[in-house]
């Protein structure tokens, strides 16, 4: 009979699946709701008889703007709405000032533009604080890297196995 003997413990830090990084990542589906709202619709998601999920976007009112004001402002929010923006490391003092910069940059750019992109004056402010809210919300991550320790956490699994006396018989 012979006995063996390990003691200690071994630390492995494994990848948990792509998937909850992707999730956590993703922004279409926010682009998404900010056009169909720009494009003066809804989405209506109905099941059929078969279970599946079909989408389909309902006219409830005029578009907030022309084709090439949407196309501009998507642009405009797609260059924000970005998983390397919020990758950033701002104190609280340099978000603010950011944010300032950016909401006066797409304030003026609309307001500059608004006639080009047919945005009535009535629609001005709700283009303005719809996109402005969603965009501080989002990139607030950046507030003390908060992003990329949330995703660190989120992308490692920590697999601690501790070592004891461990007996094994056999023939001699």
């Amino acid at each position: 009979m012979s006995e063996e003997s390990r003691e200690g413990s071994i630390n492995r830090i494994m990848p948990i699946d792509a998937n909850s990084l992707s999730i956590r990542l993703e922004t279409q589906t926010i682009l998404d709701r900010i056009r169909v709202f720009l494009e003066g619709k809804y989405t209506r998601a109905t099941m059929n008889d078969d279970g599946t999920v079909t989408e389909e976007l309902i006219a409830i009112g005029d578009p907030k703007a022309n084709q090439k004001g949407i196309q501009s402002i998507m642009f405009w929010l797609e260059s924000k709405f970005n998983a390397q923006m919020v990758q950033g490391n701002f104190d609280t003092k340099q978000y603010k000032s950011f944010l300032r910069r950016v909401r006066t940059n797409f304030a003026n750019s609309l307001m500059i533009n608004r006639i080009n992109y047919g945005i009535k004056q009535a629609n001005y402010s709700e283009i303005m604080d719809n996109c402005m809210d969603a965009l501080e919300i989002y990139l607030s991550r950046v507030i003390g890297a908060g992003d990329r320790k949330a995703i660190t956490q989120t992308t490692e699994h920590k697999e601690v196995h501790q070592l004891g006396r461990e007996k094994k018989f056999g023939i001699i």
